[in-house]
């Protein structure tokens, strides 16, 4: 009976080491599969930061661009309209010297001083000479036209 019992045993121990085996390898199995779905984490975490900083980063960099094209454009209507209020004021000096100088031509008085002090004369029909113009731009004496 005693060598039953230490097969028994034997046999126990076996089937528990065996059994202690499959558990450490199961385990180290499964621990590697923890292992290797960590790094894939990882590595997908740090894609997952690099992308969202990058996503960060493009935003800040056209919201600037947002900010700034806005100053810029508010400038340029602001210089806009002083150069509109500029021209305005250009245009009204300019109708007011317009119509300063036609103010100041009168043309009885140059009529006058033609007559009286140049001794001009309005020109009669009989003073009025038409002839046909060249092509060879060549400017004609009253000697030719006659």
């Amino acid at each position: 009976m005693e060598s039953f019992k230490t097969t028994i045993k034997v046999e126990k121990r076996y089937f528990d080491i065996n059994k202690f085996e499959n558990l450490v390898f199961n385990k180290n199995k499964i621990k590697a599969k923890r292992v290797k779905s960590r790094k894939i984490w990882k590595v997908l975490d740090f894609f997952a930061v690099f992308l969202m900083f990058s996503i960060v980063i493009l935003f800040l960099f056209f919201s600037a661009k947002l900010i700034m094209s806005n100053i810029l454009i508010a400038k340029q209507r602001k210089d806009i309209t002083k150069l509109e209020s500029i021209l305005y004021d250009k245009k009204l000096n300019n109708k007011r010297l317009n119509d300063e100088i036609a103010n100041m031509v009168d043309k009885e008085y140059i009529k006058s001083i033609a007559y009286l002090n140049l001794s001009m004369f309005l020109p009669t029909e009989a003073n009025i000479i038409f002839y046909e113009k060249t092509d060879n731009g060549y400017v004609r004496q009253i000697d030719e036209i006659k």
